[in-house]
């Protein structure tokens, strides 16, 4: 007869040794989560006060000194977005866009929340001729805070690009709501109002403008109130505006230094809109926009002296015929 007999404690434990050593496994998992967590909070205090004297570097334009302590925020820690941050604005300058936006959009996902990462995010997007994408940022950051100047501002921009001119100026205007001396803004507002043949608006923009500091020194800003003065029948206001521009306009912004030829050239100064082109030319000097118009300068020079020969000549020819009368 067999007998069935009762299966055997195989392991040999307890209940209580096995209650133990689960205590034991629990309380070793949670001692290393916490080390684990520890180290990183350490590695980020770190990487912060690194990416701080980056900052500081940055503020400077000591774009080397910067970047090197970016890099170094980023080797113990990639969870700081502001050293992200810094390293994009580092990037940016140098050429690198696509990997600053890359770092940007990093400091975005580790930042939350923060509009000001949000429309920095959107303004280099907006560089890259991404306005879609600049939209989304600003609607995005207008999302977490309805009066972020900075969202609204960048809202306008992009609204003007699209050529939606009152959507963009009521975004303009909602900046300025919540800072009114934003020049970049008012600037865009003016432009608004010239183009719409509102020049008495857009001048009454600009005098507020540049009656900061740093809106005197926009040369835009000037050529500009030139454009709305000559609209308002201003000739000599306009083009003192215009020659004051000419001189405040930096060398390298050839686009700047175009239309400044062209507002000359609409002024009759042949001579100053040559210099004007002379300038944009040694900064880039097969541009085919500038190339034409200096072209076009030339011709005109060359009609010019061809016309004033003939004059000289034809007074000449009138001279010698009353000497001979008499």
């Amino acid at each position: 007869m067999h007998l069935i007999s009762r299966p055997s404690n195989q392991t040999g434990c307890h209940p209580q040794q096995l209650t133990l050593a689960l205590i034991v496994l629990v309380v070793f998992m949670t001692g290393c989560r916490t080390l684990r967590t520890t180290r990183q909070t350490r590695e980020l205090s770190a990487a912060r006060n690194l990416s701080l004297r980056g900052w500081d570097e940055l503020e400077q334009k000591h774009y080397s000194d910067a970047e090197l302590m970016f890099q170094r925020a980023l080797e113990h820690s990639e969870a700081d977005e502001r050293a992200h941050w810094g390293m994009a604005e580092v990037l940016w300058p140098s050429g690198q866009q696509e990997s600053a936006i890359a770092h940007m959009a990093t400091a975005v996902k580790i930042g939350g929340k923060s509009p000001e990462l949000l429309v920095r995010l959107g303004e280099m997007y907006y560089e890259k001729e991404h306005y879609a994408e600049a939209l989304r940022q600003a609607d995005a950051a207008l999302n977490f805070d309805r009066q972020h100047c900075g969202g609204w501002a960048l809202r306008g921009r992009v609204l003007q690009r699209y050529g939606e001119l009152d959507a963009a100026l009521d975004s303009y205007h909602r900046a300025l709501n919540q800072q009114a001396n934003l020049p970049e803004v008012q600037l865009a507002v003016a432009q608004i109002y010239q183009q719409t043949g509102r020049s008495q608006r857009a001048l009454h923009t600009l005098v507020s403008m540049m009656d900061t500091p740093q809106g005197g020194r926009c040369a835009e800003a000037w050529l500009l109130k030139g454009h709305a003065l000559a609209a308002l029948g201003e000739q000599q206001d306009a083009r003192t505006c215009i020659n004051q521009a000419s001189k405040i306009a930096p060398e390298d912004d050839t686009e700047l230094l175009v239309e400044l030829a062209k507002s000359q050239v609409a002024f009759g100064d042949l001579a100053e809109a040559r210099h004007s082109i002379g300038r944009a030319m040694r900064h880039d000097p097969y541009n085919p926009q500038i190339l034409n118009l200096k072209n076009e300068l030339d011709a005109s020079f060359q009609s010019f002296a061809a016309t004033n020969s003939l004059v000289g000549y034809g007074k000449r020819i009138e001279s010698a015929a009353e000497s001979e009368s008499k």
